[in-house]
């Protein structure tokens, strides 16, 4: 696999603390698919790629961007931005320490 690409499912792997297995089973792919793309010098599939980022909780978009590039909000964000944006600056505050102190 491409290292650039086998560099970032790995980032992203440890970013959320998951292992082959977690990840395979995440994304629902044969964990020996998994480990035969670690292994060779060939990249995965669009569609394997894509199950991959699912698995890991990011988009495509996110997958290849890098930091000069604009950030590709989920859902998942989206749906926390327009909740946070509700909140008085005091009850933010508050939010973001949670955030941090649970990471």
């Amino acid at each position: 696999m491409n290292s650039i690409i086998k560099d970032k499912i790995i980032y992203y792997q440890n970013l959320k603390g998951l292992n082959n297995n977690q990840l395979a089973k995440a994304a629902g792919i044969n964990a020996s698919t998994l480990n035969t793309l670690f292994s060779s010098k060939s990249d995965p599939t669009f569609a394997t790629l894509n199950k991959i980022c699912n698995g890991l909780g990011i988009t495509l978009s996110q997958f290849f961007s890098t930091e000069n590039d604009a950030y590709d909000l989920t859902d998942w964000h989206k749906e926390l931005l327009k909740i946070a944006d509700t909140l008085p600056n005091e009850k933010r505050s508050v939010l973001l320490t949670i955030i941090k102190e649970i990471k």
